[in-house]
């Protein structure tokens, strides 16, 4: 029931009052600050079961940060610093897929993950822990190969699930020529 803006000019989420989507001033509102204290842009942030992801762009060598924030009121809001290097490249750049078989739990083999496709290549979250599963294309991402992929497209590259064949898809600007997205197929839900 609450709206959560962020904006160009800085890296905070702005909570609006419960069930009034356009009142940002008030006890019920309130102000979120993501990630590790550095000021990286926010450039996606996705429901996830009961709780909030919040992806920060990835700059420089430290890279960006995953956050998740849990609550329903400013009093119980909390927040998990889950990666303090991978974010994302864009809004574009993150799904949320639900009824994924996993090996990443026992006791709950199917659940809802979020992937991203990160500088460092494509991986998922239960919102808990990140895992890197991109290991097959991790060509693209090593920036001494001549396939890397090209800095300054991020805002070009995108990852979506495709339900038609179950699959998450990425489409990467990658090598010294390539101008638009080559499409890849990198995970395989089953």
């Amino acid at each position: 029931g609450r709206a959560i803006y962020s904006t160009s000019l800085d890296h905070y989420l702005y909570v609006s009052s419960d069930w009034d989507p356009q009142i940002l001033n008030g006890d019920n509102y309130t102000i979120l600050e993501p990630g590790d204290g550095r000021p990286n842009k926010v450039v996606a942030q996705r429901q996830f079961k009961s709780d909030l992801l919040v992806w920060q762009a990835e700059t420089g060598r430290d890279g960006g940060c995953l956050t998740k924030f849990s609550g329903d009121t400013p009093e119980t809001f909390t927040k998990t610093v889950i990666s303090t290097t991978l974010g994302a490249m864009n809004s574009k750049s993150v799904d949320i897929v639900d009824g994924v078989e996993t090996y990443l739990s026992t006791t709950n083999p199917i659940m809802a993950l979020a992937f991203c496709l990160s500088k460092y290549g494509v991986y998922m979250t239960d919102g808990l822990a990140c895992s890197i599963i991109s290991a097959d294309i991790g060509n693209y991402f090593d920036p001494t190969k001549a396939e890397c992929i090209r800095r300054g497209y991020e805002n070009d590259m995108w990852l979506k699930f495709d339900s038609k064949y179950n699959v998450i898809r990425i489409g990467l600007v990658s090598g010294a020529e390539v101008t638009t997205p080559n499409i890849f197929q990198v995970f395989d839900i089953k």
